[in-house]
């Protein structure tokens, strides 16, 4: 796969797997061909993605309170897992097919955006605006609080 080690913003479509390990970095326009690993390098600094679409799955492990975004984008299956402390996601007008938590994951559904199954684990803060949608929500454990 292709590996993004620096800040600043990637666009053109990417066939196989792509690894972010730095932070300050905005993906936009583009097509994931495979797996999208936004990883510990990230610390707890910032990601956005905008317009994308991943085809395999989303696996994010770094990112801090305020970090991780995505606007206008198609996921298939997206693995949130941060080890060391809490990461933020925000979906807006976002399609995700599956969604996972574990550990400490603060998520925000905004705008028009649609989860077909949700399965929450960990110390999970979940909101979901008006005009949002989670098809199936499932609470497997840890201290879910759900808005």
């Amino acid at each position: 796969g292709e590996i993004v080690n620096s800040a600043g913003i990637v666009n053109g479509n990417v066939d196989t797997n792509l690894v972010v390990n730095a932070m300050n970095v905005t993906l936009e326009n583009m097509v994931v061909g495979g797996n999208l690993y936004l990883t510990e390098g990230i610390g707890e600094g910032s990601v956005a993605l905008d317009n994308v679409t991943v085809k395999g799955k989303i696996f994010i492990s770094g990112g801090g309170s305020n970090s991780i975004t995505v606007q206008n984008s198609i996921l298939n299956n997206v693995s949130i897992n941060k080890k060391q402390s809490q990461v933020s996601v925000i979906l807006e007008n976002t399609t995700a097919g599956e969604l996972k938590t574990s550990n400490q994951v603060k998520l925000l559904l905004t705008g028009n955006t649609a989860v077909k199954k949700a399965e929450l684990n960990g110390k999970v803060d979940f909101s979901a605006e008006t005009g949002t949608s989670v098809d199936n929500l499932n609470v497997t454990g840890g201290d879910v609080f759900i808005n």
